[in-house]
């Protein structure tokens, strides 16, 4: 009945279901194109804009976090003092080993586009990108963003509906990010001047970028299927990342 009780949310109201529901968008957003940003996509307003949004929202999440209510044994007990133990046991150090280096990130990558530098502080700005992959370390909260979505669903058929989707939703999940590391590798190979399978293949470093994800999604796939693929290892590292690929799938 305090002053703070004027801020406090339950963990059940519309505004933070709402709250949710935009958190869970965003983890989406960012398990696409993290993973994407191996492949050196141009900047655009819509990735800038979205990049400003997602760290603005998991920052403000943190506050968010102690506002709301914490269900326990079955009671949602909403003393703030309460509220701030268990999110300091739980939920805090995640949090902040994501969201304070995603900002050191995005000040080092602002002051060096400021600065210039050409194809070094280009390379330098690819590596802090995919530096970001920290923040899927947020997936760890995907489930419990699940859970409390799931308790405002009554149908027995959507649930059904749901679990298909999500064992889809994790195969492909999984094929995305191991495509990704698969060009990933190739390129390091391209840098380190050792065969790789990108330059093996005929005018694919200069084709189109959804050309070289789908390549790359493509030979992913087949790893978990017994489809062919002309895409070849050519090189110690990528047979093995291969071999350790084809028993995984």
């Amino acid at each position: 009945n305090g002053f703070m009780s004027n801020f406090l949310l339950h963990p059940g109201s519309s505004k933070r279901v709402a709250w949710d529901l935009t958190g869970a968008v965003l983890l989406v957003w960012d398990i696409v194109m993290i993973p994407v940003s191996v492949f050196g996509p141009e900047q655009t307003p819509l990735t800038i804009g979205m990049d400003w949004l997602t760290m603005l929202f998991w920052t403000f999440d943190v506050l968010m976090s102690l506002l709301t209510g914490v269900v326990e044994q079955g009671v949602v007990n909403m003393d703030p003092a309460f509220i701030f133990r268990r999110y300091l046991v739980t939920w805090m150090a995640l949090d902040l080993v994501v969201v304070i280096p995603d900002w050191v990130i995005t000040i080092i990558a602002l002051r060096a586009g400021q600065e210039g530098g050409g194809n070094k502080m280009g390379k330098t700005l690819r590596i802090l990108r995919i530096g970001r992959t920290g923040r899927l370390l947020r997936l760890a909260k995907l489930q419990q963003i699940l859970q409390v979505l799931s308790e405002h669903i009554e149908s027995e058929a959507s649930f059904i509906v749901i679990s298909v989707v999500k064992l889809l939703a994790v195969l492909l999940m999984l094929n995305h990010f191991l495509g990704a590391m698969w060009y990933g590798i190739g390129s390091f190979g391209q840098e380190a001047g050792v065969p790789n399978w990108i330059e093996a293949s005929e005018d694919f470093p200069r084709r189109s970028l959804v050309y070289r994800y789908t390549t790359s999604f493509h030979w992913s796939i087949c790893m978990f299927t017994p489809g062919g693929m002309n895409v070849q290892p050519q090189n110690e590292g990528e047979r093995t990342f291969a071999i350790v690929v084809l028993l995984f799938g």
